[in-house]
């Protein structure tokens, strides 16, 4: 049986949006879980254009340039040139 903690991370990444992601993102992340933290990277990095002009997205950038760090350096890996 999933934990409840399992059950709410499955949850949670299938209501990411782009104004919400980061909010998810910042949650994920002060409550140690991995599989919904790689769930929001994933889907920031496809949709950065978007979420980066969102609020929230600021926001987090101001509260937690840890996690803004991250989201750089996940896509500069994933946009390297030859």
């Amino acid at each position: 049986m999933e934990s409840l903690k399992e059950l709410c991370s499955q949850r949670l990444a299938k209501l990411a949006r782009i104004e919400n992601v980061a909010v998810i993102l910042q949650a994920a992340t002060e409550h140690n879980d991995a599989s919904l933290r790689e769930d929001c990277f994933s889907f920031m990095l496809g949709n950065l254009e978007a979420a980066q002009l969102t609020q929230s997205f600021k926001d987090m950038a101001f509260k937690n340039p840890k996690i803004m760090l991250e989201v750089l350096e996940k896509f500069a890996r994933n946009n390297e040139y030859p």
